[in-house]
């Protein structure tokens, strides 16, 4: 982009999901335990009264029923009484006729009484819970009992501790900025940053030029901004770690245009970012969706003139970011400074550096750097720091350093699972932990940090299997 760009109006708030295509709002809050099944809270039924033992069950008549408080007993299941509404079908009940045995291996007369009544108390207690549900449920069917989510588990680990910070959208006199590439890349090796991207308009910076520059703990990594049109809209893809220059061009519609431009940095084993969507609103999530395969995105940025946050019509890079995961897409996430002038100029947009930038996992260099930018393994920053990061088979830490910091855990359609904050981060010699462990049905878990003076830091999407 170029400093041309007017400033955006202050950001309104986030914008109402009708109003840009394909956005789901949030789910809200995770799934609660499953409730207790119906029969639960069926009421105790009054004791049964039994004969007693030493009674001779031939002095009870069959189908005598017992005390007021007790529960009736039905007449032997010959002769069933006829169904009513509230009472259950007749049970099936009617066993094979018994051989007689010996008559000197015949049971006693009591013995055979108690077994019958056992057998006519064990079905009057089934008639009777039936009749309770019944008239509790009316005629519905007991459903199953609720089984738990399945609880998965994330499908990559992850225990990061050291990090290499950068910025990779960075602009010279080689195409709209004010300063030349080696002052430029000087104020990042002064400023505490491991690595840097220099991505001009349409022109590749050969790191070679800088010589004396980099050196251990400073690694230049080549890249270029490819900056195309659609009709009047820019659509601009940054082309990182490649060799060799990509030509930008008109297309008809922005989504042929973003196509083109990921396949030419694809093809050269390069990392494609689609930067600033939201840059005269030349991009929609019906075009970002058009993209297949891994890529970047460009969720919050330094330069002021490119609606990071949207406006009450349009959505935020993040939230774009969101509808992607929703969907199943496998999109990283960056934020960047967008850098034109080191120092502020009267009438400009001031698109300044140290503003925003990516923390790479791992080793220093630029093979490692640009292993980890293909492979997603670093997170984004405007201001706040993760220390550690931990991603375990069932549970994902973050370590911050301000007990200010609020942790948001976030899962799809950026429904928001956890936030830990104040009292609730735990300090140990990494710093303040925050954990969120796997409840059930979660497809990914990403996490959004913030500082109450402004300034965020996201890690990608981790996600899990099922």
């Amino acid at each position: 982009m170029t400093e041309s760009k007017k400033p955006p109006k202050a950001p309104s708030k986030r914008p109402d999901s009708a109003v840009f295509e394909g956005f789901r709002p949030s789910l809200g809050p995770g799934p609660a335990g499953p409730l207790p099944p119906p029969w639960r809270s069926v009421p105790s039924m009054p004791p049964l009264k039994v004969p007693g033992k030493n009674a001779p069950a031939e002095t009870e008549p069959a189908g005598a029923p017992a005390s007021e408080a007790a529960v009736p007993v039905p007449a032997p299941p010959t002769e069933p009484p006829p169904p009513t509404s509230l009472q259950p079908p007749p049970l099936s009940l009617s066993p094979a006729r018994p051989t007689l045995a010996p008559a000197t291996s015949r049971s006693p007369p009591a013995r055979r009484g108690s077994r019958r009544w056992l057998a006519l108390v064990a079905v009057a207690l089934v008639a009777a819970a039936l009749v309770v549900v019944r008239l509790r449920y009316g005629e519905r069917a007991l459903p199953a009992p609720a089984s738990p989510a399945h609880v998965g588990t994330f499908s990559t680990s992850l225990d990061i501790r050291q990090f290499q910070r950068g910025n990779i959208h960075t602009h010279t006199t080689r195409s709209d900025g004010t300063q030349s590439p080696r002052d430029v890349a000087t104020w990042y090796r002064d400023h505490g940053y491991q690595f840097l991207a220099i991505t001009d308009h349409n022109v590749l910076v050969d790191p070679g030029e800088l010589e004396g520059l980099e050196g251990p703990g400073f690694t230049l990594v080549p890249g270029e901004e490819i900056s195309s049109t659609a009709g009047p809209a820019p659509v601009h893809v940054q082309a990182l770690c490649i060799d060799h220059l990509i030509e930008g061009g008109a297309f008809d519609t922005p989504a042929q245009a973003l196509r083109s431009m990921v396949a030419a940095v694809r093809d050269q084993g390069g990392v494609p970012v689609v930067n600033h969507p939201n840059f005269s609103w030349a991009l929609g999530i019906a075009d970002l969706a058009t993209l297949t395969g891994p890529y970047t995105l460009e969720i919050w940025s330094g330069h002021p003139a490119v609606h990071s946050l949207g406006d009450g019509k349009r959505p935020s890079h993040e939230t774009m970011w969101d509808e992607l995961l929703t969907r199943g897409r496998h999109v990283t996430a960056v934020a960047v400074d967008d850098v034109h002038t080191l120092v502020p100029l009267d009438g400009g947009t001031n698109a300044l550096p140290g503003l925003g930038w990516i923390q790479t996992f791992g080793e220093p260099g630029r093979a490692p750097i640009c292993d980890a930018l293909r492979s997603g393994r670093f997170y984004a920053s405007s201001g706040v720091t993760f220390r550690r990061i931990l991603v375990e088979a069932g549970r994902v830490t973050v370590w911050v350093d301000d007990a200010a910091d609020a942790v948001v855990f976030l899962g799809s359609a950026a429904q928001v699972l956890a936030t830990v904050t104040g009292d609730a981060l735990v300090r140990d010699a990494d710093g303040l932990a925050a954990t969120y462990a796997l409840h059930g049905g979660e497809t990914y878990v990403r996490v959004h940090a913030t500082a109450p003076g402004g300034g965020a830091a996201w890690t990608q999407a981790f996600t899990t299997n099922p």
